[in-house]
């Protein structure tokens, strides 16, 4: 519903890097994972946006 007329992107081959809240000495203290990504072009459109197959989340998820 998002993507149809060009409103949203769904990207393949992306992986996201984040935080997790649950700091253990025994496990690193971020992940890295191979979500869905649904990008909204709000500012600019994604031809503009840099290239690149990892986001890097400077925090943890919401």
């Amino acid at each position: 519903r998002y993507c149809h007329n060009g409103m949203a992107s769904i990207l393949t081959g992306v992986r996201v890097r984040s935080s997790i809240a649950e700091v253990s000495p025994d496990h690193p203290s971020t992940r890295t994972e191979d979500p869905l990504v649904v990008i909204f072009p709000v500012g600019r459109p994604l031809s503009e946006w840099p290239p690149g197959t990892l986001i890097e989340r400077n925090g943890s998820e919401l």
